[in-house]
């Protein structure tokens, strides 16, 4: 029988059956929005996805709806026959001494508004934005966002990017802290197969407690640890503020353990790393 592993409150618990990851999701111990992973799975899912574990329900069809819009629709339909009818009966009845009577007043009345339209013409045009004006604005805007481009340009440059320096970290006093850019051509994560990581190696002790953060503002952070051996110990997704990651982790032993950077799905970009002892 298959086993499973699951994620609730930011933590990887199992293995259970699949039986017992129904109950589970019965009872609402597992939410649609947790992870799920079985044996030949080739990467963590949304329990969502698993269709037999969460009902879904129908929505009915008014049919009294469909029914009273096709009988307006025919309603519209005869009134639209039924003009065509009028407007040539109307046609016919017109005598030939009224159509020249019409010709005369419409090409008075076509006169007179154009002499009263040439002044209104007039003050629209002089009423107008001074060239000089036009061309400050102009030249205002394209200053304005040239001035953001090199913003941009500037923190993206000192967010820095690419994979993180080899060598083995030391946390001291004041902590770790660092900052990269996540991009399509960065090695991929082991567990999160489809997406890009950054790994560094952390020289921690047995006995103390580290804080471990993970944060971006341009995607959805997921943080894991491993063991000296490279065996998963723990991981989190939005254990920090928002979409944030957090990861609290006590080592058993002294070792120099591998902390993971990566992303929970799709995306890249810029984040910061931070790890201290509590």
């Amino acid at each position: 029988m298959a086993q499973w592993y699951y994620t609730t409150n930011k933590q990887q618990m199992g293995p259970v059956s699949f039986d017992e990851l129904k109950q589970l999701a019965g009872r609402g111990l597992l939410k649609p929005t947790d992870l799920v992973w079985s044996e030949g799975m080739s990467d963590w899912v949304r329990a969502s996805s698993q269709g037999t574990l969460f009902a879904s329900k129908a929505s009915a069809l008014d049919v009294g709806d469909l029914l009273s819009g096709g009988t307006k629709r025919a309603t519209r339909g005869d009134n639209g026959n039924r003009e065509p009818a009028s407007r040539e009966r109307q046609r016919a009845e017109e005598t030939v001494e009224d159509r020249p009577r019409r010709s005369r007043r419409d090409e008075e009345y076509d006169e007179e508004d154009e002499d009263d339209d040439r002044p209104r013409r007039r003050k629209r045009r002089d009423s107008g934005m001074p060239v000089g004006l036009k061309v400050g604005l102009i030249v205002g805007g394209v200053v304005a966002l040239l001035i953001v481009v090199g913003v941009v340009i500037f923190f993206v440059t000192r967010g820095g990017g690419g994979a993180p320096a080899g060598g083995v970290i030391t946390v001291g006093p004041g902590g770790f802290h660092t900052s990269g850019r996540l991009t399509n051509s960065d090695r991929r994560d082991t567990v999160r197969r489809n997406s890009p990581c950054h790994i560094y190696t952390v020289k921690m002790f047995a006995n103390k407690t580290y804080v471990i953060d993970h944060m971006s503002q341009q995607f959805d952070a997921f943080l894991r640890v491993e063991s000296p051996g490279a065996v998963n110990l723990m991981m989190d997704d939005d254990g920090g503020d928002g979409l944030n990651s957090r990861i609290v982790f006590r080592p058993a032993q002294d070792g120099e353990y591998r902390v993971i950077a990566t992303i929970l799905m799709g995306g890249t970009g810029a984040y910061s790393l931070s790890i201290r002892e509590n």
